[in-house]
């Protein structure tokens, strides 16, 4: 089928049992026959990229605050219209990977502007004095999710102090001012390889090394983690602690079936997340 109502129409007739789609992209349309509904978990991830030349955002003390100051469930739910799953790590809670405990240390706490003035200051080293948390954040504008889930997040980091910016733009506009570095801060989305390798953001050249992010140490952090899992731990620690990006959510797909006709949708693809060890598998 060349469009989306084509394929809605295949299903709707039972030309076809199962639809595989995205609720969240621009091209989604409704189903109105009856049908089965299962959730897919997929490896794409939304993130909060910084421009680390940035005077404000280069201080990994404060992008690193950052990541307690998102409330992912809310986003999850009011955002997402819940096919999402919130991660403060940059893999989803079914990746066999995932330590929950470090999960939990980077939670929603947000915050505090301590002098009560309502701005948030930073004192800059460079320039000898202090100057508010101001930013431009963009997000790319051909996805209606992502540019309310960034104005959603804007509009938080606001309330606690930050002075920030939502600059919507279109594909070729983002593309084109991520590379140049003309950005502050930006909200992105990718699909990280099965096994997310993060070396893309932090190898010298890297598809994903905006903003200056490319970085020998985190380069080899990434591949001490593909060579053994357990490594890991000090890659996220490094990666959340430093604030080099924020993890925020990885995306859900919807699996629509005709009534009846699939007992159990995985079977049928080969993208799935590998499932976590059982007990006797352990």
């Amino acid at each position: 089928a060349e469009t989306s109502a084509e394929i809605r129409d295949h299903f709707e007739y039972e030309d076809i049992n199962l639809v595989q789609t995205d609720p969240n992209s621009s091209a989604y349309v409704n189903f109105h026959n009856d049908y089965e509904l299962w959730t897919a978990p997929t490896t794409v991830m939304q993130y909060i990229g910084y421009n680390l030349n940035s005077n404000v955002f280069s201080n990994y003390g404060l992008r690193s605050a950052i990541t307690y100051a998102i409330d992912r469930e809310t986003l999850v739910t009011e955002q997402a219209g819940g096919f999402a799953t919130a991660s403060s790590l940059p893999c989803p809670p079914q990746a066999p990977f995932y330590d929950a405990r470090q999960a939990n240390s980077y939670s929603y706490s947000p915050v505090k502007d301590m002098d009560g003035d309502g701005v948030l200051d930073l004192y800059v080293t460079s320039l000898g004095y202090a100057v508010p948390v101001s930013g431009t954040m963009l997000v790319c504008s051909s996805s209606y999710q992502r540019v309310q889930t960034a104005s959603a997040i804007m509009s938080a980091l606001n309330a606690l102090g930050f002075d920030l910016t939502l600059k919507s733009v279109d594909t070729s506009g983002f593309r084109q001012l991520l590379a140049l570095g003309s950005f502050d801060l930006y909200y992105g989305e990718v699909r990280l390889s099965a096994n997310f390798d993060l070396s893309s953001f932090f190898r010298f050249g890297g598809s994903l090394a905006y903003g200056a992010l490319a970085d020998n140490y985190m380069e080899n952090l990434c591949h001490l983690a593909l060579a053994n899992n357990g490594n890991n731990y000090n890659l996220y620690e490094r990666l959340c602690g430093r604030g080099y990006i924020t993890p925020v959510l990885f995306k859900n797909y919807a699996i629509y079936t005709t009534r009846g006709s699939v007992a159990d949708p995985s079977g049928y693809l080969d993208w799935f997340l590998p499932q976590r060890p059982t007990t006797e598998q352990e």
